[in-house]
């Protein structure tokens, strides 16, 4: 029997037991390393997308800060923060070039702290002018015609036409108490107050009573009833200030009488005057024409002492500074010169030197000149004021003026221009003379466009009708001066001052009696007017505040979409957020925190 023999066990697929164990550790091995390299690449993404966010909420504050810097940004308000938008889908705020998340848009917002670092000021807003259109209301007004019937005749003795807050209107009160001041055959109006305080205002026809008589008003109760004392304001004082009627309070406004027609002459500019000298006296006979200077007026012919001005009949206009005004010296008189007879003095000539010494004929004051209110015609003068011009009556002067004889209206002494006119020269063309400019819709504080001294020694006549209802009048009287004007005067405020006793005679004295004012009551309905206001409005206060915050969130483009345009602003997703404190232009940044 053979013996059957077991193989032995040989060594093949050994070889491919260790390739396979080197090839499990292998892929292992590199398992491992490249996760390990991808780990690193999106690291190395996700770094790049932090430091790109970074870098666009850094310049997104910083945009912020600039505009803060600049006040090119109110962030006033801690209930509305104010937010900015920085890029759009279509340009972009930040490209980073090599992130993975592409370009980034940003949104900022600024917000004051309300509670720290705030201050408060009081800011008064300046007046507020408002504009309005004004329908008035239709309007009855009333308007005087010349006295009486008498076209030559003044609506009034006296008529002071200022009605506004600087207006005082007629005022007596300045005299020592207990003094009386006659008007006599014309009524006393003022659209003002009418002040007789602490005296009397008689206001009277003549020939009642005594002619020399203005301190009782006796027998003039019935006569002086005609007459009236109307004050559209107050009427100021205690009994008996007013006699023999009562002056009535808040009467109708008088309307400014119209303005006399000028004379049409052509004018010479500061025509020179003819000089003479005679004994101690020098004679200077000024010509018609306009007076640009008072200083020939106020130096003629280079006198001094004694110097005697006539101003020959004919139209004189003034247009002169009112720091210089023209000052009257010892004689003036305006007009025709008579003799104490009352005639004409024989052969004088203004324009021949020889004839002047003539002058020393002329009758005493008040009788040196030709009184328009006698028979016959009268050649007088007319003083036309304009601009800046007054006149002073130095103490111990004497100056008359004596107009022409009227023409269907009074007879013009004294002429404030209340508008400017317009008059020929002579050799051709024309020139302005301004309206009056010595008082404003204000007032006209002291001016006056006859001052006198304040002893009154002064005296002065005014034979004519002063019609200056823009300019104002301050005089002072001696009692023995006697009556001053005889024609009427319109004047916008006239305060009179009586140094002495009680005058002898009327102040103003009419040459006829004018019993009644004519009155013609129109209604009218004026035009829309513009009406302006000025209102101060209330002081506020205000908070100011110098801690800010600013908040910036990011957010790449490609996440926005027109529903969505701009980065999402949630609290938690702020990106970065820096506290900052203004001071004017100057920032200064107290915190700077990057939050996610």
């Amino acid at each position: 029997m053979t013996k059957k023999t077991t193989p032995r066990h040989a060594d093949k697929g050994a070889s491919l037991l260790i390739v396979l164990i080197i090839v499990t550790v292998v892929s292992t091995v590199m398992g491992v390393v490249l996760s390990q390299v991808g780990t690193g690449i999106r690291g190395t993404v996700a770094l790049r997308d932090q430091a790109s966010d970074n870098y666009s909420a850094d310049a997104a504050t910083q945009a912020v800060l600039n505009g803060l810097q600049n006040s090119r940004i109110n962030c006033t308000d801690p209930a509305n923060p104010t937010q900015v938008s920085l890029g759009t889908t279509s340009s972009p705020f930040y490209d980073p070039g090599s992130s993975v998340q592409g370009a980034l848009n940003a949104v900022a917002q600024c917000a004051p702290d309300a509670i720290n670092g705030t201050s408060v000021t009081t800011s008064t807003p300046p007046p507020v002018t408002s504009v309005t259109t004004v329908t008035p209301a239709p309007v009855t007004s009333t308007s005087t015609t010349l006295g009486d019937g008498d076209p030559t005749l003044p609506s009034y003795a006296i008529l002071t036409t200022g009605s506004g807050s600087g207006d005082f209107g007629l005022d007596l009160s300045t005299s020592a108490n207990n003094k009386t001041v006659c008007i006599e055959n014309g009524s006393v109006a003022s659209n003002k107050d009418i002040n007789a305080q602490a005296e009397t205002l008689a206001v009277r026809l003549s020939g009642t009573g005594s002619p020399a008589d203005c301190t009782t008003g006796t027998g003039v109760s019935s006569s002086g009833s005609h007459l009236v004392v109307n004050a559209a304001g107050q009427c100021i004082g205690g009994s008996p200030a007013f006699t023999p009627t009562s002056c009535s309070p808040s009467a109708p406004a008088v309307t400014t009488p119209s303005a006399p027609t000028l004379p049409a002459s052509a004018v010479s500019d500061n025509p020179s005057p003819t000089c003479q000298k005679s004994g101690t006296v020098t004679y200077a006979a000024f010509l018609p024409g306009r007076y640009t200077s008072a200083t020939q007026l106020n130096g003629p012919c280079g006198a001094s002492g004694t110097v005697f001005e006539w101003l020959a009949p004919g139209t004189y206009y003034f247009d002169f500074s009112a720091s210089t005004p023209w000052m009257w010296p010892t004689t003036v008189v305006g007009g025709t010169p008579i003799t104490s007879s009352g005639g004409s003095i024989a052969g004088l000539d203004p324009t021949k030197a020889a004839t002047l010494p003539k002058l020393a004929t002329a009758a005493a004051a008040p009788n040196a000149c030709a009184d328009p209110a006698g028979a016959g015609t009268v050649q007088g003068v007319e003083l036309v004021f304009g601009g800046g011009s007054t006149v002073q009556a130095g103490s111990g002067s004497t100056s008359q003026l004596c107009a022409s004889s009227p023409a269907g209206q009074p007879p013009v002494a004294i002429y404030g221009l209340s508008s400017s006119v317009s008059i020929s020269r002579v050799g051709g063309g024309a020139v302005i003379v301004p309206a009056e400019t010595m008082c404003s819709s204000a007032g006209c504080g002291s001016n006056t466009l006859i001052a006198t001294d304040s002893s009154a020694q002064a005296q002065v006549y005014i034979k004519g009708y002063v019609y200056a209802p823009n300019a104002q009048v301050i005089m002072s009287l001696k009692n023995s001066t006697g009556q001053i004007f005889n024609w009427g005067i319109v004047v916008r405020n006239f305060r009179l001052s009586v140094n002495g006793s009680s005058p002898t005679q009327p102040f103003v004295q009419l040459p006829k009696p004018n019993t009644g004012v004519g009155v013609i009551v129109t209604t009218s309905t004026p035009p829309p007017f513009a009406s302006t206001s000025v209102s101060s409005p209330a002081p506020t206060a205000i908070t100011n505040y110098s801690i800010r915050y600013i908040s910036v969130w990011i957010c790449p483009v490609s996440t926005l979409s027109a529903a969505q345009p701009t980065c999402p602003t949630s609290p938690s997703a702020i990106s970065l957020q820096a506290r900052v404190k203004t001071n004017g232009a100057t920032l200064q940044v107290l915190s700077w925190n990057r939050i996610h």
